[in-house]
């Protein structure tokens, strides 16, 4: 005859808020554990419920037959959730794989086929009676194998939740060590199972506890968020981090390193860490970097394969316990690159690609103080002759034609280190170091030549244009308004003469 206890009630009333919460996890997903939580609670559910219709009895053997196989498979189930649960935790995740978990659906599956069979069914289930307390199942040596691996499967999952325990910083220790209370009465109470499996009562209590400590945990979830996260470790952050972290001894000598800072520091390929611990920082590094900064500045070098690095040195030794330095390594060639392609464009003309007035103003004033330690520097400026005329008779469209085409002959006519800035609408000026007068009148005069033979094609006859260009050096003792005073002057004494001339 079936009896229906307060335990039963309870049983049935946990499963039931189980698959509630189950279905509101499908609907609404969050968080990466929402798949082994799925598998957990559903697989607490379903032992919990086939438990308790055991535990009622009034079944046939047949009927008991089939809960028991539903226990199995769904007790295999839980342990599987919990293991994907731990291995996640521990941030070993990318070891389960879809496919793998099938492949360890395979011992619940067996079971369940020997349970099938006749011949082999008393391999799983020894013997089924029948009490006024309900169905008593003695289990098979075939059951008590799976037992024990899924025994060992838990003391991975214990290892994996204590180490990530240990190991997290304080702010999460206190959510994790209350998730393993939640957890450990249904680990006691399974242990006493195991103890005294002829326990009718027993076979409930452990998926009723580690039901209502699942439903507990998914609710709590809504109240702590903390539960919802993952534990943080420094040793996590160091692997996952993508500035580079080096930990020095005072000498330079390497103590521990991280993925990111082998990749930007390593002057080798492929290098490992234990390539790097136990080295000196100077053996490891490009040379640029070799000198460290003092602790609490930074350092920003190219190194030799053309990468930016911003090198920041921290001293955590302070207190005379632990003297070490942290080195803290950021790849900034995108940003140095970027800040670099601002500037140049900053300082050019968008038309010529010339240079522009304020390079002028930074660079004429040092070209006029490398004058002043014995190096020659002239300026050459060249002016469109007739330039209005143009505008004029062809429009303006024609007359920005002409003027990049005499930037473009003028650049071409630049030595090493020259430049050619765009002083007017249509002027140019051509700074030139380590560049006497007379070398400076033999690049204006090619420059005229060239620009001489431009033809510039219209519905009429060819448009041809002529430059006139003034050269000065710079001596000794002037300043960068002289040296411009000195060539406009040589200009327009070339003008005065009849154009397309080069005067000095």
């Amino acid at each position: 005859m079936s009896t229906l206890t307060a335990l039963d009630i309870v049983a049935l009333t946990a499963s039931c808020l189980v698959l509630e919460q189950l279905l509101e996890l499908f609907l609404r997903p969050r968080g990466v554990l929402r798949g082994p939580l799925s598998f957990a609670l559903g697989g607490a559910a379903c032992w919990t419920l086939a438990a308790t219709a055991v535990d009622i009895g009034g079944l046939d053997p047949s009927g008991v037959l089939i809960l028991a196989a539903v226990q199995i498979v769904s007790s295999w189930v839980v342990v599987l959730g919990g293991t994907w649960m731990a291995l996640i935790i521990s941030y070993r995740g990318h070891l389960v794989d879809p496919h793998l978990l099938v492949i360890a659906c395979s011992p619940a599956v067996a079971m369940v086929g020997l349970l099938a069979t006749p011949s082999t069914r008393t391999l799983v289930v020894a013997h089924i009676s029948g009490t006024d307390d309900g169905s008593i199942i003695r289990w098979g040596p075939a059951f008590w194998v799976l037992t024990l691996a899924a025994g060992a499967l838990i003391g991975v999952i214990c290892a994996l939740a204590v180490g990530s325990t240990i190991a997290t910083v304080p702010g999460q220790r206190t959510v994790m060590v209350l998730v393993m209370l939640m957890v450990a009465p249904a680990g006691v109470s399974w242990a006493f199972f195991v103890a005294d499996p002829t326990s009718g009562r027993w076979s409930v209590v452990p998926p009723l506890l580690l039901s209502l400590a699942l439903l507990g945990w998914s609710r709590l979830q809504h109240r702590l968020p903390r539960l919802a996260h993952l534990p943080i470790t420094a040793v996590r952050v160091m692997r996952e981090v993508q500035s580079g972290v080096v930990v020095l001894t005072p000498d330079l000598v390497v103590l521990e390193t991280n993925a990111a800072a082998r990749a930007m520091l390593c002057t080798r390929a492929g290098c490992q860490e234990d390539d790097l611990v136990g080295r000196l920082w100077s053996e490891i590094v490009d040379p640029v970097l070799a000198v460290l900064p003092d602790a609490g500045r930074s350092l920003t070098a190219t190194t030799g394969r053309g990468r930016v690095l911003e090198i920041m040195v921290e001293d955590v030794g302070g207190d005379g316990t632990l003297p070490a330095l942290v080195v803290a390594a950021s790849d900034v060639t995108e940003l140095a690159e970027l800040r670099a392609h601002l500037a140049d464009q900053a300082t050019r003309d968008p038309m010529t690609g010339a240079r522009n007035r304020r390079f002028l103003d930074e660079r004429l004033p040092r070209l006029v103080s490398d004058t002043d330690r014995d190096h020659d520097a002239s300026v050459l400026m060249l002016d469109i002759d007739l330039f209005k005329l143009v505008n004029d008779l062809h429009g303006h469209a024609m007359g920005d034609r002409v003027v990049i085409a005499i930037a473009e002959e003028a650049a071409a006519a630049l030595p090493p280190g020259g430049d050619l800035v765009r002083t007017g609408g249509d002027e140019f000026l051509l700074l030139l170091p380590d560049t006497d007068e007379v070398a400076a009148t033999q690049i204006g005069d090619l420059v005229r030549r060239r620009c001489a033979q431009l033809q510039f094609a219209t519905h009429g006859a060819p448009v041809h244009v002529t430059v006139s260009a003034g050269v000065a050096q710079c001596l000794p003792g002037m300043t960068a308004d002289d040296l411009l005073s000195s060539v406009d002057r040589a200009l327009y004494r070339a003008k005065d003469a009849g154009r397309d001339m080069t005067h000095a």
